[in-house]
């Protein structure tokens, strides 16, 4: 599989319009509102869209939902661009870190980490390319179209393996992107 953005538009369009009344403002009856379960539904629809991306030597289980989930929930604000692009770096730093099999010709995999704690500045320029002031459909495609391609592309794994040699195995490192 691979990173879709059409899956995560699709799942959060249908949630979206499953709180909000046809004139855009929140449905105080709907049970997501209700039970202020939102920033759930987002962060989980979020982790599904991620959770297929493959990293060559590392086991993709998703990431760290609550991250996103959290921060969702104690938001005051809606203004807060560079509070939103730390976040977006904290949870990518969580997926695709299980080593898996071997991709790159090595015996094992012994650790795979990313650098996308140091990305916040490709995460924010994402979100800022998705401001808009008119409405677009499909809903969020634009935002993590632009997140995907701007801010987790710039995103790098490490992925360590160890490769055989005649004086026993030796760990060799191979740069990843995400796909």
């Amino acid at each position: 599989m691979a990173l879709i953005p059409m899956s995560f538009s699709t799942s959060m369009t249908r949630d979206y319009k499953s709180v909000v009344n046809h004139d855009g403002r929140w449905s105080v009856g709907s049970p997501i509102v209700f039970n202020n379960t939102y920033h759930e539904m987002f962060a989980t629809n979020y982790d599904d869209y991620a959770q297929p991306g493959i990293v060559l030597g590392a086991t993709n289980v998703g990431g760290t939902k609550s991250i996103i989930s959290n921060w969702m929930l104690s938001m005051e604000t809606g203004d807060n661009i560079r509070r939103f692009a730390e976040i977006l770096a904290e949870y990518w730093d969580t997926v695709a870190l299980v080593p898996g099999p071997p991709m790159h010709g090595g015996i094992s995999t012994v650790s795979v980490v990313n650098d996308a704690l140091s990305q916040v500045d490709a995460f924010e320029a994402a979100i800022i390319a998705s401001i808009r002031d008119t409405e677009s459909t499909p809903w969020f495609l634009e935002f993590v179209t632009n997140v995907q391609n701007i801010g987790v592309a710039a995103v790098t794994w490490t992925v360590v393996e160890l490769m055989p040699t005649g004086a026993g195995p030796v760990p060799t490192t191979f740069l990843e992107k995400i796909t």
